[in-house]
């Protein structure tokens, strides 16, 4: 995975090269000339793909932090579940409509999408180190 996202990089680092030249060309060539619109137009499809060469490689750092760290993630999530069910508790047991209630309430409310969205990085941890297990299983047979 590492090797593949050093490729996305230097994909991007050539690309942005690519297009500086380009336009530092189109900017030496005559106004509104063909050559120009050409430079301009490479230009353009050459930030474009840096930009989605740079996504994709944030998507894949993202992605290995996630393998990388699955246990810890799913640690976290257990711990932001314990806050939100003691949070909860204390709200039912404060008096009602005080601002003890309503602070509670709002740790159990973002406690629990704060869960949520780490049982679900989670998941994405473990399915995908399940497929890269199995690559390499089938890659050693």
């Amino acid at each position: 995975m590492a090797r593949f996202s050093k490729l996305i990089l230097t994909v991007a680092t050539y690309s942005v090269i690519i297009s500086l030249v380009s336009l530092i060309i189109g900017f030496l060539n005559k106004e509104d000339s063909t050559a120009q619109a050409i430079f301009y137009g490479i230009t353009l499809d050459g930030t474009i793909i840096t930009i989605y060469a740079l996504l994709f490689h944030l998507l894949i750092v993202f992605l290995a932090f996630i393998i990388k760290f699955s246990k810890l993630i799913l640690t976290i999530a257990t711990y932001s579940f314990i806050v939100s069910l003691i949070s909860l508790i204390n709200g039912f047991l404060s008096k009602e409509d005080s601002t003890v209630q309503t602070i509670s309430y709002g740790i159990t409310l973002y406690g629990t999408i704060i869960t949520f969205y780490l049982l679900l990085f989670h998941l994405l941890g473990v399915f995908i180190s399940f497929i890269i297990k199995n690559i390499n299983k089938q890659d050693n047979s």
